[in-house]
């Protein structure tokens, strides 16, 4: 009707009461910017709950330091800047590469949350003072922060490739929703002028753990 619903995370499918909506293992998660979308749906008075909306164990973890580090390396590139959304999405799924980020599941385990957290800042502090002569970011504080938005996401946190693949052993209908446009690929887009994923068909597999074998129509 006359409403506008801005969301950068959870499917629209939320506003369609009676559907399961899913937050897969290839998004790059603001933990922060989800429980937002989620606190301001209910205050317009959508049912987000655990019955309607799923979240990954496996998706990684936007943190403070990919959005200082995102703006950061943005400036220091002058003429040649990219023009990313300042979001931390790329510094999020470099360190996904290079095997030293926090998945969800990480949020929710106090010691694990601790050692990686920690082990990240150590990296990343270093690139602040060092590299950008930009101030640090406390340890405690972040570790903080993190742990408590993790007990928020706890109750809609699953594996959520499981969830789809039984739902389509079920029968039930399942709809993929890619996040940009196929020139916006990393692989096969206006490279380096893209995101930092696979964005069309071949990343329903990658992005979700759902067979790319039973897909069966393509929009």
């Amino acid at each position: 009707g006359e409403e506008k619903y801005v969301l950068h995370l959870i499917p629209l499918g939320i506003l369609h009461p009676g559907k399961i909506n899913v937050v897969a293992n290839g998004v790059a998660l603001d933990p922060l910017t989800f429980m937002d979308e989620v606190d301001g749906l209910r205050e317009r008075g959508i049912s987000v709950e655990a019955s309607n909306l799923r979240l990954s164990t496996s998706a990684h973890v936007i943190l403070d330091h990919h959005r200082k580090l995102d703006g950061l390396a943005e400036t220091w590139r002058g003429g040649g800047r990219i023009g990313t959304t300042g979001r931390g999405i790329g510094p999020c799924y470099a360190d996904k590469a290079s095997r030293t980020g926090l998945r969800v599941a990480d949020l929710l385990e106090s010691k694990r949350c601790r050692e990686r957290l920690s082990a990240a800042l150590l990296e990343k502090n270093a690139l602040f003072t060092h590299v950008y002569d930009a101030d640090a970011l406390d340890l405690e504080e972040q570790i903080e922060k993190y742990e408590a938005v993790g007990e928020r996401l706890r109750p809609f946190v699953c594996d959520t490739g499981a969830l789809l693949r039984e739902a389509h052993a079920e029968g039930k209908s399942l709809l993929f929703e890619g996040a940009q446009g196929v020139m916006l690929d990393i692989d096969h887009g206006t490279y380096p002028y893209v995101t930092s994923s696979n964005t069309g068909a071949n990343g329903i597999p990658s992005g979700s753990g759902f067979p790319a074998r039973k897909v069966d129509r393509l929009v």
